[in-house]
């Protein structure tokens, strides 16, 4: 089973910013290391995902899930990252099987 996390239709932009913490994505505090840009339609396997998205000091953030994804998300500045925080409401979760023939 694989499991994929697919980024929604949301509006005009048709992006979404995964964060490295649950604020938006505007906040002059987060660096554009800590911003990855997903396009609406992109798929990205993940190993697990924090449905409560618990923040490094324990706050919970309903609104964001905390998200591993398998292979490390590159942002336009620094290193890649494997965890992020990602909006709830702009991506939906979906399994598939692999068929062997």
């Amino acid at each position: 089973m694989i499991r994929i996390l697919r980024v929604k239709e949301n509006g005009q932009f048709g992006t979404t910013t995964f964060k490295q913490a649950p604020i938006d994505s505007t906040d002059p505090r987060l660096k554009e290391s800590d911003k990855y840009v997903a396009k609406e339609g992109d798929l990205f396997a993940f190993l697990s995902i924090d449905y409560d998205g618990t923040d490094n000091q324990g706050v919970r953030h309903r609104d964001h899930w905390k998200v591993t994804f398998k292979r490390r998300l590159q942002p336009k500045q620094g290193e890649a990252k494997q965890t992020w925080f990602v909006f709830r409401a702009h991506v939906e979760e979906l399994e598939a099987s692999v068929v062997n023939d």
